[in-house]
């Protein structure tokens, strides 16, 4: 009977070791000491130690910095939210990523432009001596850098203005619309509001008036 007994909490002590240790591994998968929790499952027990680490949860900042470190993951440049290494657009900003070897040949290519702004549907806004086109992420100018001012594009569709007059073109540089406005506001839905000559109206995506 004795040796039963012996063998009993010799079988619940090494369970308790098990569990303790598991517990520790469990923390370092959520960023936390595997140290410190093993001494608390052995110390205070496995099961308090466990209930400490669930209260505590994940521990992001060491888990983003060993992602980073091993090359799962990287930060979104422009809203900081981490995501895939491998990612080419921002789930949470919805922006084109580009690789730092793509901004360096970027740069080499186009050291005469005074800026480079966001890529957004693949291409970037630059400005060139107060002008403004746009550029693929191989550098190469794709839009000519002819417009008094110009917004990123969106939905494939951008804001351009020329001669104090806006109007809307697509990716290949086409005006969709004839710039002749003098406001004009993004595309919702497919539609957007413009105003000529302190008229308010409507117009679809093919330049069309449809109020």
């Amino acid at each position: 009977m004795e040796y039963l007994l012996i063998f009993f909490w010799i079988i619940i002590v090494g369970l308790l070791i098990w569990f303790a240790f598991f517990v520790a591994s469990l923390a370092q998968e959520k960023g936390h000491s595997r140290g410190l929790f093993l001494v608390l499952g052995i110390f205070l027990t496995p099961i308090i130690a466990l209930i400490i680490l669930l209260v505590m949860g994940e521990n992001r900042e060491v888990l983003d910095k060993e992602n980073i470190q091993y090359g799962i993951s990287k930060k979104c440049p422009y809203c900081a939210n981490m995501i895939k290494r491998e990612a080419i657009v921002c789930q949470y900003c919805h922006r084109d990523i580009i690789s730092s070897e793509e901004e360096d040949k970027i740069e080499n290519n186009n050291q005469n432009i005074r800026k480079i702004y966001d890529f957004s549907d693949g291409l970037a806004c630059v400005e060139l001596n107060n002008k403004y086109g746009f550029i693929d992420k191989a550098g190469n100018e794709v839009i000519p850098i002819k417009y008094d001012y110009a917004r990123s594009f969106e939905d494939g569709i951008s804001r351009v203005e020329l001669n104090s007059k806006w109007g809307f073109i697509d990716k290949t540089g086409r005006e969709i619309t004839p710039i002749i406005y003098d406001e004009i506001y993004p595309f919702e839905n497919g539609v957007a509001m413009v105003i000529l000559d302190n008229v308010e109206y409507k117009i679809n995506k093919k330049g069309e008036r449809i109020n």
